[in-house]
């Protein structure tokens, strides 16, 4: 109980500097920094709170690319905070608003992951602060602004905080709370899942075998850890098997075209207030993995000359994560590509740099710790900590995000669609042009749910592209049975996307195929949406 007070101050002040670092997004909770992965990411967050009350074994069948399955699983699942967030979906928070809360609580909740942690290992509140703000606000998440996925970070300082507490008690309740950590940091983000294993076997082993001869009596504990961790992952572990024999591994070039230089961590976010300029030398897309130098030179403060067991085995995670962060480039990362399957799965090592960010975060609190002790007067103990935070944000700024904002309700064409269907279960439908428009084709699904022929993802399968051959010349006959062979009663042509003239020239030649009724035809965004119902052949009305 005596850490819920600190706690609450810290989660508010959180609050507020996700409020200002981000600005303006907290007064346009209705925008997006870009129409791609945040519109996937709100349609993913939507769909499990969609379908968890209706039919949970069916959650990783998504309403994209019909008929192929597993196609939830095709990019990250944001399962953990779907679920947390599906109350606000259920009364009817507009799907973008629920995206843009969990943007926030990603990074709020990290941070407040990780002063829960440095209050278990020092005590020391303000030390907590400067820690939280360091990972909550690290440079890397506002070079991944567009990534929900990679903010959902929580879990990460959550395992090693249970993994603390089994070193220091060995109960088997730690064991349990460690297992579910684990598990909890996977459905939020598999990525970060697979890249907390190696982090948290650097703490363990540093912290086994300081334990030496009383390792024995802790492991009823550490056998509850991987029994739990097991059980809770393995129906997601199962789902994303399957998913893997149709998305594949990747390849190794793949995965050495996202491996970090070390040269890479001297690389700022390009909306960089104070190093964009003078970094922009070095990094590349997703490789700018600059920390900042305020929390850099409080880590090394907090190991200087120190002996103690825990900072040694925080500095051991920190090289384990900057190796692996190297991929090919570094010693250990060729070696888990080739034997551990789950890393065959990452496409950027570089993303390992967050996790680089993770350990100097709490070395930093060491730091801050050691300075307050080495400070004799009380105004100055208070003032330090204060500085680092400040300097930290001031490190982190940019300039502010350009935003778009997203229609609050939906497309009146799907509505019409959806009295024309009379209440039958859901349609297929096909969404035109196969076009980067893709991702707001899925958030309007949000509001009606039917199957769609297209999507947008991580990974596109073979029968998207066999059908973007297919409707090359739509509306004519072969491409019209193409449509027909994949179930297709709903054609929708949105002429807010289309080019004026090549809309008109489309729509003419569909209100002349005997094939196509028109359903409706509305404005929308400035264009004009068609909605067509798709005659069945003339056999299959035999």
């Amino acid at each position: 109980m005596s850490s819920l007070k600190p706690l609450a101050a810290i989660a508010l002040v959180l609050a507020l500097l996700w409020a200002l670092l981000t600005w303006p997004q907290a007064a346009q909770m209705q925008s997006v920094p870009d129409e791609g992965d945040p519109l996937l990411n709100a349609w993913a967050l939507s769909w499990v709170a969609h379908e968890t009350p209706i039919a949970p074994a069916r959650l990783a069948h998504a309403n994209i690319f019909f008929p192929e399955r597993y196609t939830l699983l095709y990019s990250e699942s944001l399962i953990l905070p779907g679920l947390l967030l599906a109350p606000l979906q259920w009364v009817g928070v507009n799907p973008v608003v629920v995206y843009n809360v969990g943007m926030a609580l990603g990074m709020i909740l990290s941070g407040l992951g990780v002063a829960l942690l440095v209050l278990e290992l020092t005590g020391d509140a303000w030390a907590a602060l400067v820690a939280a703000i360091a990972f909550a606000f690290l440079p890397f998440r506002f070079d991944h602004y567009w990534h929900m996925q990679l903010q959902q970070t929580a879990c990460v300082p959550l395992a090693l905080w249970a993994l603390h507490r089994w070193y220091r008690r060995g109960a088997m309740r730690d064991g349990v709370w460690l297992g579910l950590c684990v598990a909890g940091q996977f459905y939020a983000c598999v990525y970060f899942g697979v890249l907390l294993l190696p982090v948290l076997a650097a703490v363990a082993l540093v912290y086994a075998v300081a334990l030496g001869g009383t390792l024995r009596m802790r492991l009823t504990a550490t056998l509850a850890a991987l029994l739990v961790c097991g059980v809770v992952v393995a129906p997601l572990g199962s789902a994303y098997l399957r998913a893997t024999r149709i998305v594949g591994e990747r390849s190794r070039d793949e995965a050495l075209a996202g491996s970090a230089h070390l040269t890479d961590y001297l690389a700022a976010p390009r909306n960089s207030r104070l190093y964009a300029a003078a970094t922009q030398g070095w990094g590349g897309e997703e490789r700018r993995l600059f920390p900042g130098l305020t929390v850099v030179a409080l880590a090394g403060i907090g190991l200087w000359r120190r002996r103690a067991l825990v900072p040694w085995a925080y500095a051991a995670a920190l090289v384990v994560a900057v190796d692996v962060s190297l991929g090919f480039h570094g010693i250990s990362y060729a070696a888990l590509f080739k034997t551990v399957g789950l890393f065959r799965g990452i496409r950027v090592p570089a993303r390992m740099g967050l996790l680089v960010g993770f350990a100097l975060a709490v070395l930093a609190a060491f730091g801050v710790q050691r300075l307050r002790d080495l400070l004799r007067p009380s105004w100055l103990r208070q003032l330090l900590p204060v500085a680092a935070c400040v300097a930290i944000v001031v490190e982190s700024s940019g300039t502010p995000i350009g935003l778009s904002r997203v229609p609050e309700t939906e497309p009146p064409g799907y509505a019409d669609l959806r009295r024309d269907a009379q209440g039958t279960p859901t349609a297929v439908v096909a969404d035109l042009p196969l076009t980067a428009s893709m991702p707001t084709f899925m958030y309007y699904s949000t509001f009606h749910w039917q199957q769609l022929l297209t999507g947008y993802s991580g990974f596109f399968p073979p029968s998207y592209f066999a059908l973007a051959r297919d409707l090359e010349q739509f509306p004519d006959a072969s491409a019209l049975d193409a449509l027909r062979a994949r179930q297709t009663r709903y054609v929708v042509l949105h002429g807010e996307v289309y080019p004026p003239e090549q809309f008109a020239a489309l729509a003419a030649k569909a209100d002349a195929s005997p094939a196509l009724v028109l359903v409706s035809r509305t404005p929308w965004r400035g264009g004009e949406m068609r909605v067509y119902r798709l005659r069945p052949s003339a056999r299959e009305t035999l």
